[in-house]
C-alpha cells in the first residue's frame, strides 16, 4: 500500500504575500523577476490589504510574508526596514510654482495640498499641519493615487507622493518637484509573524534583502 503521507521534505509550492495599501511596488517587480528566475515553481499570490489585515492575517496564517509602510513595535511580529524613498511634490503644468526647481511646505500651502493616506509619510504629515495653521482646506485626502492625479492635473491643487511614481505622472501632464525643506521618505518594511516561518519564505525574504541591499 502506497505511503499517502507527506514528506518531511516537501515544501509548500505558493507563497502568500501581503501588500499593504500604498506601497510603492518598483523594487518589489525586481523581486518577483529574482523569484521566477531562482524559484519558478513556486507561485507569489499577491494580496492587497490593510495595515490591520496584514497584521490579523499574518498571525493567523493567512499570509507567510508581509510588507507595510505604517507597522510600528509589535512582540508578536518581526519588522525590518527593507527600502526608503522620498517623498515629492508634484504640480499641474499651469502651476506658477513650476518655474522653481525646489519647492518648500510653505511654497505647497499657497493651494490646496491633496495626498493619499495609504502612502503616509508621518514627519511630512506633522510638518504640514503644523505650518497650516489647522486650515481646513490646507490639507484634502484622496482615495487613491490616481485621483491624486486626476485632481492635480485639472488643476485643484498639489500633491505629495513618492518619487517612484513620477513615471506614472507624465502622462497626466503633472511635473515633479523635490521639497527642499526636509528629507521626507517612505520606509517599506518586511513584517514577518514572529512564531511562524517556512523555507520558501526565508528564501523570498533573503531575495528582498538582496534586492534592498543593491539600492
Amino acid at each position: 500500500m502506497q505511503d499517502m503521507s507527506p514528506s518531511v521534505t516537501s515544501q509548500p509550492t505558493a507563497l502568500n504575500l501581503a501588500i499593504a495599501h500604498g506601497l510603492p511596488c518598483q523594487r518589489l517587480s525586481q523581486v518577483f523577476a529574482l523569484q521566477r528566475e531562482q524559484a519558478p515553481e513556486v507561485a507569489v499570490k499577491v494580496h492587497e490589504v490593510s495595515s490591520g489585515e496584514l497584521r490579523a492575517g499574518l498571525q493567523a496564517g493567512w499570509y507567510d510574508v508581509g510588507l507595510s509602510l505604517t507597522m510600528g513595535a509589535d512582540l508578536d511580529f518581526s519588522c525590518e526596514p527593507l527600502w526608503r524613498e522620498r517623498m515629492v511634490a508634484v504640480l499641474p503644468a499651469e502651476s506658477p510654482l513650476i518655474v522653481q526647481a525646489d519647492l518648500s511646505l510653505d511654497d505647497l500651502l499657497q493651494f490646496s495640498v491633496l495626498r493619499w493616506p495609504a502612502e503616509a509619510c508621518d514627519g511630512l504629515e506633522e510638518r504640514l499641519s503644523a505650518l497650516s495653521g489647522g486650515r481646513r482646506d490646507a490639507i484634502q485626502d484622496v482615495t487613491s493615487f490616481d485621483m491624486l492625479a486626476l485632481q492635480v492635473a485639472a488643476g485643484y491643487g498639489v500633491g505629495v507622493t513618492a518619487e517612484s511614481r513620477s513615471d506614472r505622472l507624465a502622462g497626466w501632464g503633472i511635473t515633479m518637484r523635490p521639497i527642499s525643506d526636509g528629507f521626507y521618505e517612505l520606509v517599506t518594511s518586511l513584517v514577518l509573524a514572529a512564531s511562524r516561518s517556512s523555507p520558501v519564505a526565508e528564501q523570498f525574504v533573503q531575495r528582498m534583502r538582496r534586492i534592498a541591499a543593491n539600492h
